[in-house]
């Protein structure tokens, strides 16, 4: 009887790490765990170190072109721009093949999506309005108004009852 060699310890955590990557949620879960971990550093004595990375210089170079910002700037331009690239390709994907190409699938996120750009620019041009005229305006209730939508949507929509 032939026994099975047993894994190294690199490549046991490196099928653990492709278990993971193979979920559905791993993307969610890894966003989670940076947002928490940006939150510690950002209220840590560790912020003057993250700031000091972010003020680092970072250089592309052709020839005689050259560009030359700090690495947050990189960050802001670059990664921001493949990051709503991916989104769009995603959102395409889903559009053409994935769980919102019924129309009736498309509803819910679509007065979603038209009201998380509407509500807001309609409490800040109430904000721009009253601001000009010498008004107050609360925070609380551009909060209320943008938090209301959703359920104005509810009832609107799909006839809901309280």
């Amino acid at each position: 009887m032939q026994e099975k060699p047993s894994e190294s310890p690199i490549e046991m955590v490196e099928t653990a790490i492709q278990r993971f990557l193979r979920l559905e949620s791993a993307g969610g879960l890894i966003l989670m765990f940076t947002a928490a971990l940006a939150i510690l550093i950002a209220n840590s004595p560790l912020i003057t170190y993250y700031n000091l990375l972010l003020d680092v210089p970072v250089q592309i170079s052709i020839g005689k072109l050259a560009i030359d910002k700090p690495l947050l700037l990189w960050i802001n331009d670059g990664l921001m721009a493949v990051f709503f690239f991916l989104v769009g390709l995603e959102l395409k994907r889903e559009l053409v093949e994935g769980e919102l190409s019924e129309p009736s699938r498309l509803v819910l996120p679509g007065v979603g999506a038209i009201g998380g750009m509407f509500i807001p620019a309609v409490g800040l041009g109430m904000a721009v309005v009253l601001a000009a005229v010498g008004q107050a305006v609360p925070r609380k209730l551009l909060l209320y108004y943008t938090g209301l939508f959703p359920f104005v949507a509810y009832f609107l929509i799909w006839g809901g009852s309280i």
